[in-house]
């Protein structure tokens, strides 16, 4: 799952950030590099920490993990930042493509579901099957952006309409993850983890 997730990543950002020299789009501003590479590392991190579990390095998975969760705070004020960012240019040159209330309150409550998860996964660290799931839903969590940028893929258009496509990949996309992870528990041990419910 984590490597589905970063391929999620990879793809929806191809365009924007990982090729965006091979395009005719303008370079984006600092900030906006370290926060994409910030947002990315957080996904490579996801997959290492699971490769260290699945090899059953679970001591070098937990003094990786407190580095990690201290990381998580980094995405946090990064994310914070390209809010305030976004906002103030919004409101400097009157474009509100995203519309200006849907971009705070979305990324908020991105940055907020993104941010319980993370507390959740570190008190409950000792129990590994809630543990690795609300890690596994923080990082679920911040796909929005991601997958909504697939639907700007020519070959991947649902909707000639801009907006249609960001909410039918981003909000689809994420209710899609998370049925999986219920197909999963249910398939796997026959009951659905509290972790999953919340």
């Amino acid at each position: 799952m984590s490597i589905i997730l970063f391929m999620i990543v990879f793809l929806g950002f191809s365009n924007h950030f990982f090729f965006r020299s091979f395009t005719d789009r303008e370079p984006l501003p600092t900030f906006f590099i370290l926060h994409a590479i910030i947002f990315t590392l957080w996904y490579v991190a996801f997959i290492w920490q699971n490769w260290l579990t699945l090899k059953g390095k679970i001591i070098q998975h937990k003094t990786n993990g407190k580095f990690w969760s201290l990381f998580a705070a980094v995405v946090l004020f990064s994310g914070v930042y390209v809010i305030f960012h976004t906002l103030q240019t919004s409101f400097e040159t009157g474009d509100a493509t995203f519309g200006i209330s849907g971009l705070f309150w979305g990324n908020n409550f991105i940055l907020f579901t993104f941010s319980a998860y993370i507390i959740l996964g570190y008190l409950y660290r000792n129990k590994p099957q809630n543990h690795k799931r609300f890690f596994l839903l923080a990082s679920i969590s911040m796909l929005g952006p991601a997958l909504g940028r697939m639907g700007r893929h020519s070959f991947m258009r649902i909707s000639q309409d801009f907006m249609t496509n960001e909410a039918i990949y981003g909000l689809g996309g994420i209710l899609l993850l998370i049925i999986l992870l219920i197909i999963y528990d249910v398939y796997k041990t026959r009951k659905l983890y509290w972790a999953t419910i919340i």
